[in-house]
Order: C-alpha cells, then structure tokens, then sequence
C-alpha cells in the first residue's frame, strides 16, 4: 500500500474543516468528573452535531476549523510547519489544525478532561443495539471512563477505534465497571479520531507535539506512545468501541466502513509508524518529541487525496 492510499484511508472526516466564531450548545448535567465537550463541524452536519449534543445531555462546543483551501503547502514546507519526507493530501493537514484548535479550546477551559468528536459521530451498535458499556446514558459512560484515569494514567483514550489488531490486545482493564464486559486496552494500531478523551496532561503533550505536521492526526498520537519510553505519552482504547461514524448525513471524504479489527492492515501500518519512530524520533526532553524529515522537498500549494 503506497504512502498516498495510506493516508486518504487514515483522513477520516477530513471534509469538518471551515470557520466560524465557536458556538456553546448548553444543556446543564451534573458529573462526578469535569468534562468539556468538542466538535469539530462543517456546516452540512451542524444540525447532527446539535442533535447528537442535545440527544445525550452534552455542553457541546462546536469548534472552528480551517479551512484547507486557504492553506499553501509549498510555503508551509518551506517555513518548516510540514516535516515529510512526501506531500501529504493538504486537507489532511487542515484536518489536524482543527483537531488542535478543538484541544486548545479545552485546555481554556477550567475541565480536567476533554472529550474531542468530529461531526460525524454516532453511537455504534456495541451500545445502541447490545448495551455493552450498560443502560445507562452516555454521560455517565463518559464519567466512568474520565475516572479510570486516576490509575491508568492513560492520556488518550479513544473511544473509537478503528483498523486494529484486536488479538494482540494487552487488557489493562477487564469488565469495566457497570459494563457488560468492556475492556480498556493497550493496542498496536488504534486509529480514528472521531471521539477521544484526553486529559489535560494529554492535551498540551499534543499540541506540543504534533506541529510541525509528520503524519494524519490520528497517526501522530500512536507515533508519541510508541515513542515513548518514561510514560511521556500514553495511548489507550476501549473495546468494543463506543463510538461510530455516520456516513448518511452529509459528504465524507469515506465510504470505507473503518472495521474495528483490521489486523493486515494493522501490522501494515504499525510496522510503518515503528520505522517512522526509528528513524525520525527523538525525545529531546520530557516533553518534546522531534521529528526530522527531508525539507528538501518541494510540495505544489494544494495536494489532493485519492477520494478528491
């Protein structure tokens, strides 16, 4: 698999990138943890994303993005804000911009975690349809999964997975409480980015750690765990996912259905971020991760995807 399928797979929900002032989606809720709610949103899902804060009780911040057209790669490159050795598709740099606008507006804020979406999301058929994390709403979910991070330590958590390999699992957690048997795992290759947790710890690791851009946002949060070697960073997921995607309410750059459990893709693309870390990686502090690239490259203003 060439590195430009590769990425156009990775680009999940690349299209919620455009500007507008944030708005706050009100609904009052009492949590035992400190949660703020983010999502990133195009305008042809505002109305789902709305839907989906109001359906499950959730201060919903609807986050401004960037809007990919305005972006120029061959400057970017040449003024170091892209480390590649190719040119990625531009809208997926647009895309993690966004991602670090919704986690700058979290760490804004006063909550302790921040639960980031992009406007597409839906609760998967593991809750809907077989209540495997219990019947009980979202909320309280979303509080118990905030609370496992006091022993844990976990910096991201993602809720969400996708295009793992699921039989390597190492269970960190099994049966969670008040859940019909939910694990919270270490994996190899957890990707998608629709809904994940972060803390605060978490949040500014990322910012301080994915720009310069060296890979899709949901590569470079996997680069940093298996970069990691004193707990700089540290990566986990929930089994089965909570979380899905909706693919009917508006254009997607996808009509993939992004399994789960993927493992040849998996071990493709983990063997990928493995050589990645070993040749371009290094920790120069307890909170700096370099990345080294080839900036002799030289990238057209606007790289397209394989789904443009």
């Amino acid at each position: 698999m060439d590195t430009m399928l590769l990425l156009s797979i990775l680009v999940v929900q690349a299209a919620a990138i455009w500007t507008q002032e944030p708005e706050l989606l009100s609904v009052k809720t009492k949590m035992k943890n400190s949660i703020g709610f983010y999502a990133l949103t195009m305008p042809a899902r505002l109305d789902h994303v709305k839907s989906f804060a109001q359906k499950h009780g959730m201060d919903m911040q609807i986050v401004p993005g960037v809007v990919a057209r305005d972006l120029n790669e061959t400057r970017m490159m040449e003024d170091g804000e892209i480390v590649m050795t190719y040119c990625p598709p531009t809208i997926a740099v647009a895309l993690a911009q966004g991602h670090r606008n919704a986690l700058k507006a979290f760490l804004k804020s006063n909550n302790n975690f921040g639960m980031i979406f992009e406007d597409d999301v839906a609760v998967g058929p593991n809750q809907d349809e077989d209540v495997a994390y219990g019947k009980r709403p979202i909320l309280k979910i979303l509080d118990e999964m905030a609370s496992t991070s006091k022993d844990l330590k976990w910096d991201w958590l993602n809720l969400g997975r996708c295009i793992d390999h699921c039989l390597e699992d190492k269970i960190v957690l099994r049966n969670m409480k008040g859940t019909n048997g939910v694990n919270i795992v270490e994996s190899s290759n957890s990707m998608c980015a629709h809904s994940y947790m972060v803390t605060r710890r978490g949040a500014e690791q990322l910012l301080r750690n994915t720009w310069p851009f060296y890979a899709p946002w949901d590569v470079m949060p996997l680069i940093m765990d298996k970069a990691s070697r004193n707990n700089e960073f540290k990566f986990l997921s929930t089994t089965p996912r909570l979380f899905d995607q909706d693919r009917t309410i508006g254009p997607s750059l996808h009509t993939d259905s992004n399994p789960e459990c993927f493992p040849e893709m998996a071990t493709r693309f983990s063997g990928e971020q493995w050589v990645q870390v070993d040749k371009h990686a290094v920790w120069t502090g307890p909170r700096t991760l370099k990345m080294t690239g080839n900036m002799d490259m030289h990238c057209p203003s606007w790289v397209k995807s394989d789904d443009e």
